[in-house]
């Protein structure tokens, strides 16, 4: 494979081939070096230092040359470490020479550390004599490779080969495996290979991410060198508004940018393409274009939305996009294998999902919109010294109360060692048994995780039940859930909670933030209700960062909502 090399230094310039000014150290050398030279530090005879080359002289005595293999991969181990990377070439020179075996380990290591520097040349020697050798490459090595000609070396043809080598090698591709390829093609401009690229990997079930989504925004701006595109555009945008919850900077400004680039044109509203696709070419073209309604474009940086969900730009209200049915059903089937995983918990989750259907379904569910994650509530704030073991049940109280005052039906989740006579502070008990008396009380068995029981009837009663916890359910359980649809179900549904003054009669007031009233999500045509009852063309992108919004406006009188959507977007 010819290989461009990308990264010169004269500090760096040593070829794999050449001969060193200063020889490698023999072994036998390495092990008998010793503290004893004026600038070496004592040695603590108790370190793992000293036991290691015990170990390596006990190896040493008894096979050579698997305590040679262990002590070039040793000092490969210590040249990455370091980014010593002229001593890192001196060993695989010196490994060449003798044919000594260091195993796929070192030689990727190898790899990965000249990959790093954007040396091509030395890693494809390395690669080389891995191959001759038949050494196992990995997919790490794959992709260190690859991201370094794709990026670095600017050459995602090469890359890609690479892929094709490793999938023809029956390894398992990643995210990482396709991400650097498809980015160095959208840098260039070669729309079409970023795109075939996009669909193999999605052929994969492979998700991308919002760095691959905002490449592919941009190559179809014509960032690169290519040519301003429609289709891709738009398809690449719902895959962005689908998977992207809030999109970054990055984002803002691709999508920005392909809007102004066609304003530039004077063609790019969505009508106009239709026309231009329909109406051929010369006059007839230029009629099909005439009798398409003339758009106005606008893109606003930096709008807000008020509490209604008013946007400051063009005055569209937001919605409050709710999951759909069959995204929920996938959120309780996650949660759902995660409590089944132990097999001795069937009995009880199957009643509590009979108790949970109510007596249509043979249970006795109560009716409720509001679910209080108990121990969340009466742990808050409780990690002071003298703080008592169990939770505080006078908070819990307030919560449930607060909620109660203000008209909803709450239900309260507690796990049965917060609600057992046996361990429930006698001054409290009557407080226990009033929430059971009022059908306030869901117990958690034991040998259960009070989340699963929270969530999974949160999302079970759907519409706008409240989540009531300070809980961000980001402990390893939850990252085993669908993270797309369980971020856009924790910000339609999870409401905050803090406590004030006290108040008469004894308790604290209760603080709490709900969700607005309108979805912090990309939003696109069919989404908002635009200004005046036009059926215009708007997208609005949130910031991760901050409350600040990106407002596209493509106000076109007279078009239909058919035109101004496209069937892109669909609302959950």
């Amino acid at each position: 494979m010819a290989l461009k090399r990308v990264y010169k230094a004269a500090a760096l310039n040593e070829d794999v081939g050449s001969n060193p000014s200063a020889p490698v150290p023999p072994f036998q050398s390495t092990l008998s070096e010793s503290s004893s030279s004026p600038n070496a530090p004592p040695q603590d005879h108790k370190n793992g230092s000293l036991r290691q080359t015990k170990r390596m002289k006990r190896l040493l005595a008894s096979d050579p040359a698997a305590a040679e293999r262990m002590d070039y991969r040793r000092r490969l181990g210590l040249a990455r470490r370091d980014d010593d990377i002229p001593t890192a070439l001196q060993l695989f020179a010196d490994v060449q020479a003798r044919d000594i075996d260091i195993g796929s380990e070192g030689f990727n290591a190898l790899i990965a550390l000249l990959t790093t520097f954007e040396r091509l040349e030395d890693a494809d020697k390395v690669l080389t004599h891995m191959r001759r050798k038949q050494f196992s490459l990995t997919e790490a090595t794959y992709v260190c490779m690859m991201r370094a000609l794709a990026l670095g070396g600017r050459q995602p043809e090469a890359a890609e080969d690479l892929l094709r080598e490793m999938l023809a090698g029956g390894l398992r591709p990643r995210l990482r495996s396709y991400s650097p390829i498809i980015v160095g093609y959208a840098e260039q401009g070669k729309l079409e290979n970023a795109f075939a690229l996009y669909d193999k990997m999605l052929a994969q079930d492979i998700e991308p991410t919002e760095t691959e989504l905002v490449a592919l925004l941009r190559v179809c701006s014509g960032e690169g060198g290519g040519n301003v595109e429609v289709d891709n555009f738009y398809r690449t945008l719902a895959d962005l508004q689908d998977l992207v919850l809030e999109p970054g900077e990055g984002a803002w400004e691709a999508v920005a940018g392909w809007f102004e680039k066609r304003r530039e044109r004077g063609d790019w509203a969505v009508g106009h393409d239709q026309a231009a696709k329909s109406g051929g070419r010369g006059k007839d073209r230029k009629a099909a274009l005439a009798q398409t309604p003339s758009p106005e474009m606008s893109v606003r940086r930096g709008v807000v939305v008020d509490e209604a969900g008013v946007c400051s730009g063009c005055g569209t209200v937001l919605e409050s996009i709710q999951l759909s049915s069959e995204a929920a059903n996938e959120l309780m089937t996650k949660v759902e294998e995660l409590v089944l995983a132990d097999r001795a918990r069937e009995a009880e989750w199957a009643r509590f999902k009979a108790w949970l259907r109510g007596p249509g379904g043979g249970g006795r569910a109560p009716e409720f919109d509001t679910v209080i994650d108990g121990a969340n509530v009466g742990y808050f704030q409780m990690n002071y010294a003298q703080a008592p073991p169990h939770v505080n049940y006078e908070q819990i109280s307030w919560v449930v109360e607060h909620f109660v005052g203000m008209g909803k039906k709450p239900l309260l989740v507690l796990h049965a060692r917060h609600v057992d006579s046996r361990r429930v502070p006698p001054g409290y008990i009557a407080l226990v048994q009033k929430w059971r008396e009022r059908q306030l009380l869901l117990v958690v068995p034991y040998r259960n995780n009070d989340d699963w029981f929270w969530l999974f009837a949160t999302v079970f009663k759907g519409g706008r039940t409240l989540l009531v916890t300070n809980d961000e359910m980001r402990d390893h359980h939850f990252q085993m859930l669908s993270q797309r649809t369980f971020l856009r179900w924790k910000e339609r549904h999870q409401v905050h909670f803090s406590f004030g003054g006290y108040e008469k009669g004894g308790g604290r007031s209760v603080l709490i933030q709900v969700p607005a009233v309108y979805s912090k999500c990309i939003q696109g045509p069919g989404s908002g209700k635009a200004a005046g009852g036009r059926e215009d063309e708007n997208w609005h992108l949130p910031s991760a960062g901050d409350d600040k919004w990106l407002c596209v406006q493509v106000r076109r009188e007279g078009a239909t909502r058919a035109q101004s959507d496209g069937g892109m977007t669909e609302k959950s």
